[in-house]
């Protein structure tokens, strides 16, 4: 029974000294994903606060794991990494748990990979993608009684599984803040099918499209798809 106590002492010490803790002058944490698994490779930005165009970065180890030298100043800290999804590379930023300022004390700011909500500030959007909406010429309705309907046909870009999503699109005709993954989308206005087809292209309309979110669409948007319909 001594033995077993004793290994069990060990085994908890062998495992604090994996959790990284912070120090003087510098900036640590993990980044992960929503189930807490390590993320490797997600590049840790410290940006100032005052100073324009003054950062430095570094990258999670395989560990997830990162640590930083805060130079004096007054400072901020992101994180994003470059993911793959169905042979397209996309910008994903990590929300942090602090998101509080920091200077040469040092801190630690842990970081995780979320699929929705709003970035906090001095972030902008959202986690999740973009969806717009656009009538074709001669087209006009009224788009608040358009409905909606996103079935996801893969895994998300996280590897887990989404669920199917109907709402009623909204004045802007935009969704906001929709898990990255590839969806089934359908519209439908007062009961009928509208056709519907990927924005300023010359694909033909069709009642349902598949489509996987565009990681940008060049002075427009980022993460985000865009359709365009007629009845």
């Amino acid at each position: 029974m001594k033995k077993i106590a004793v290994l069990a002492v060990l085994l908890q010490i062998s495992c604090s000294r994996n959790e990284i803790e912070p120090r003087h002058a510098f900036l640590v944490g993990e980044a992960t994903d929503r189930s807490g698994n390590k993320l490797s490779g997600v590049q840790i930005i410290i940006d100032n606060s005052l100073l324009f165009n003054q950062h430095l970065s570094t990258i999670t180890n395989e560990e997830g794991q990162y640590s930083l030298e805060i130079p004096v100043g007054s400072w901020y800290a992101f994180a994003k990494f470059s993911k793959h999804y169905h042979g397209q590379a996309y910008q994903l930023y990590l929300h942090p748990e602090n998101t509080a300022g920091f200077g040469r004390e040092g801190g630690k700011r842990n970081f995780t990979w979320m699929l929705t909500g709003q970035r906090p500030a001095p972030l902008t959007g959202n986690y999740g993608g973009l969806i717009t909406f656009d009538h074709s010429v001669g087209t006009y309705i009224d788009e608040s009684k358009i409905e909606v309907s996103l079935t996801p046909i893969t895994p998300l870009i996280d590897g887990s599984m989404g669920k199917k999503i109907t709402c009623n699109l909204l004045e802007e005709a935009v969704l906001h803040d929709i898990p990255l993954g590839r969806y089934r989308l359908q519209l439908s206005y007062e009961g009928k099918p509208l056709s519907l087809r990927k924005w300023n292209t010359q694909d033909p309309y069709q009642q349902e499209i598949s489509f996987d979110f565009d990681p940008l669409v060049p002075g427009q948007c980022t993460n985000c798809f865009k359709i365009e319909y007629h009845n």
